[in-house]
């Protein structure tokens, strides 16, 4: 575990030290045994994963609070990244402050459901995807989506997720959850409309484009999964076309898929 100059106790020491023991397993569950990676605390808000340049290492970040699911999330990344010989599944090609946020966070929405199908595909990892990724946490709680949204792209964001999410889950192992997160789905499709009376919403043309996620979830191309963000980012018409093009060069160069 790499130090940082961040105060904690010792419970959330013994916390970390369980999440780089369960990143240990799974780096060698899904094959990165090779990839030079350092564990440290996270600075931010959240778990992330860089790319030191400098040392030629990878880097995941991790809080106590996060969890189990957390690091192997992370390390989806670099399995996806792997597994269409695309390193950008797993870093940035540009600074975030050059991307428009909106865009930022509906791509990295869609990218992190397609790195959640690939891990599941190995064993023990989709009980851990159930139990402990914070949409089941909500879920489980089964209230009420409250509060305006804070703009339009977290409002398509959720949609999205929850849309796709129903198709990860296994419905026969996990009704209640299915059935949570359909309802989520449905609630927030009254909350947007309600939120932005203005905005005339396709959500049937939308779904129809998301639904495409069926065909290609086991590709292996990088080019099909960035046309079907692309899609995605063109059917939510916030942005202009052009500013979308724009936009998706700078996150994934070297690449025509639109």
């Amino acid at each position: 575990m790499e130090n940082r100059q961040i105060i904690i106790t010792t419970k959330q020491v013994n916390r970390l030290q369980e999440l780089e023991k369960i990143l240990i397993k799974h780096k060698n569950l899904l094959g990165l045994g090779e990839e030079n990676i350092i564990v440290g605390i996270s600075e931010k808000p959240r778990a992330f994963l860089a790319w030191h340049e400098e040392e030629k290492k990878w880097g995941i970040y991790i809080l106590p609070s996060d969890n189990d699911f957390t690091p192997i999330h992370e390390l989806g990344h670099l399995f996806l990244a792997k597994k269409s010989n695309y390193v950008y599944f797993a870093r940035s090609g540009v600074k975030s402050n050059n991307i428009f946020s909106g865009i930022l966070l509906i791509v990295n929405h869609l990218i992190d459901c397609f790195v959640d199908y690939n891990l599941i595909q190995f064993e023990g990892i989709y009980e851990l995807y159930i139990d402990d990724a914070h949409l089941w946490i909500c879920a489980k709680k089964k209230g009420k989506i409250e509060g305006k949204p804070i703009d339009i792209a977290h409002s398509y964001k959720a949609l999205i997720g929850y849309y796709l999410s129903s198709k990860i889950i296994n419905e026969r192992k996990n009704r209640e959850h299915f059935i949570n997160v359909k309802n989520y789905l449905r609630k927030s499709k009254k909350l947007i409309q309600r939120s932005f009376p203005n905005i005339r919403f396709n959500f049937q043309s939308l779904e129809q484009k998301l639904d495409d996620f069926d065909k290609i979830k086991n590709t292996k191309d990088p080019t099909v999964i960035l046309n079907f963000v692309y899609n995605i980012l063109s059917e939510v018409s916030i942005w202009k076309e052009s500013d979308i093009q724009q936009q998706m060069k700078l996150l994934f160069p070297n690449l025509k898929y639109f």
